[in-house]
C-alpha cells in the first residue's frame, strides 16, 4: 500500500511539474506579444490580393494557441484557415475552440477583420497553392463550406471517431477535393492527454506547395 501511495505521490508530482512548465513557457510566449493599434494587423493583410482557397495563417492569444506554439517549439504560427471570397467580402473558414463565451467550438466561416481582430492574433501571414487557377480554388473553398458546422476538435490521424476536425485537417481536406495534397509531414506530440501523429500549423505552412501572398506583419 505505501508502495501504490509513493507511486501515485509521484506522477501526482510529475504532472505538477509538467503544468508548471508549461505554464511559465506560455507566460513568457504571451509576454513577447506587444500590443497594437485595433485593426492594424487587419488593415496590413487586406491590402494585398487575397485569392480564393489560400491559406491565412494566424498567430493568436490565450491558453489554446500557446499550447499549440509550445507543442511546436516556438513555432510561428498557432491556427490557419482558408480564405473565401463571397458576397459578405473576403472571408476566413476555419475550425476553430469558441472565441466567445457561449459559442461552440466549431467550424465557421468569419470575416477577415473578425478573424485578425486584435484580441484574437498578434501577426498574420497569408500563402496561396502554386500553379492552380480558379476553377480548383473555388472546389475547395466549396467544399470548406460543406464542413461549416461541424465540431471542432484535436485528434491524431485516423483516430477520430466523433466527426471533429481540426484546423489543419480542414485545410487539408478541402484542398484534397481539388486532389492537391498539402503535405504529407506530420508532428509526433507526446504530451499529457495528448499523443499522436498531428498536422500542426508550423508544418503546414512550411510546404513546397505554398507560396506568401503576404508576408508576415508583426503588430506593434
Amino acid at each position: 500500500m505505501e508502495g501504490q501511495v509513493k507511486r501515485l505521490s509521484v506522477k501526482a508530482g510529475a504532472a505538477a511539474l509538467m503544468a508548471c512548465a508549461c505554464f511559465l513557457l506560455y507566460s513568457v510566449w504571451t509576454s513577447r506579444d506587444d500590443p497594437s493599434a485595433e485593426g492594424a494587423l487587419y488593415q496590413a493583410i487586406q491590402q494585398n490580393s487575397l485569392p480564393n482557397g489560400a491559406l491565412i495563417f494566424r498567430r493568436g492569444k490565450g491558453t489554446e494557441a500557446g499550447a499549440v506554439v509550445i507543442a511546436e517549439r516556438n513555432g510561428l504560427w498557432s491556427h490557419v484557415g482558408l480564405i473565401a471570397s463571397g458576397p459578405h467580402g473576403v472571408t476566413v473558414i476555419h475550425a476553430v475552440p469558441a472565441e466567445e463565451e457561449g459559442k461552440p467550438d466549431v467550424v465557421k466561416e468569419d470575416s477577415l477583420e473578425y478573424f485578425l481582430a486584435k484580441e484574437r492574433a498578434t501577426n498574420a501571414a497569408v500563402m496561396r497553392v502554386k500553379g492552380v487557377g480558379e476553377k480548383e480554388a473555388e472546389t475547395v473553398v466549396k467544399a470548406a463550406r460543406r464542413m461549416i458546422g461541424m465540431p471542432f476538435g484535436i485528434h491524431p490521424d485516423a483516430a477520430d471517431a466523433k466527426g471533429e476536425i481540426y484546423c489543419t485537417t480542414l485545410v487539408e481536406t478541402a484542398w484534397k477535393t481539388a486532389g492537391i495534397a498539402l503535405t504529407n509531414q506530420r508532428d509526433i506530440i507526446n504530451m499529457p492527454f495528448v499523443g499522436g501523429a498531428y498536422l500542426l500549423p508550423d508544418t503546414l505552412a512550411a510546404s513546397e506547395l505554398l507560396v506568401p501572398v503576404s508576408s508576415k506583419h508583426t503588430m506593434e
